[in-house]
């Protein structure tokens, strides 16, 4: 064997051995990101109930209510509980995948391997962006939601947001501008694999149930 074949060889190899590297990497970055995930889900979730039993003495019946607050005041900031020094808004939850997962008030790469995040707007305002990593246990499962899908979000102070899914469609990585086109009430959208292009479900919102009416 000349020395050409034995470096083609030899190359061969390294490309194996690193692309194994690389499937280990993204396996275990996958499953901290649930752990993290996860974890947080129950911070949330603990947070929010403790806060629930010291405020229900506070408010007042229920047919008292006429609007809730934010109807009123839709531009107020989403409430956020803190949780390992990260800020989060709420829970997102996927019942058909299975799927419960913590978002975080603001999206940068680091936060996005801990769970997903707010990308723009508001579930008040109607106009709410989440994005996350296409793991498994993240957006991963998003290329597969079909129409009327049930997806819901419940704010830090336990106000819920049902949504079901209107549409899936592709965009060019480049194409930030096009996730924010349109009167959608949520948008959900995650990288495919190699970062080709931008899976982005759009959805509408069907109810919303706030927290002193529960």
């Amino acid at each position: 064997m000349n020395k050409l074949a034995k470096g083609l060889q030899m190359a061969g190899a390294g490309l194996i051995i690193a692309a194994l590297l690389l499937v280990i990497v993204n396996l275990w970055e996958d499953q901290q990101a649930a752990r993290e995930t996860q974890a947080a889900v129950a911070a949330i979730r603990q947070v929010r109930q403790q806060n629930l039993r010291e405020e229900t003495f506070l408010l007042p019946q229920a047919e008292e209510y006429q609007l809730p607050f934010y109807e009123e005041f839709p531009d107020v900031e989403m409430p956020v509980i803190t949780s390992a020094g990260v800020d989060y808004i709420g829970t997102l939850e996927i019942p058909s995948q299975s799927l419960s997962l913590s978002v975080i008030d603001s999206w940068s790469y680091p936060n996005l391997k801990k769970s997903p995040c707010r990308y723009s707007g508001s579930a008040y305002t109607k106009d709410l962006i989440l994005c996350a990593h296409n793991y498994t246990k993240h957006f991963g499962c998003l290329a597969s939601l079909e129409p009327g899908t049930q997806i819901l979000f419940t704010d830090c102070d336990g106000n819920v947001f049902s949504y079901e899914v209107t549409e899936m469609v592709l965009l060019r990585p480049e194409a930030t501008e096009a996730i924010q086109e349109g009167n959608w009430d949520l948008t959900l959208f995650t990288c495919t694999v190699g970062g080709s292009s931008r899976v982005t479900v759009r959805c509408t919102l069907t109810d919303a149930v706030p927290v002193e009416k529960r």
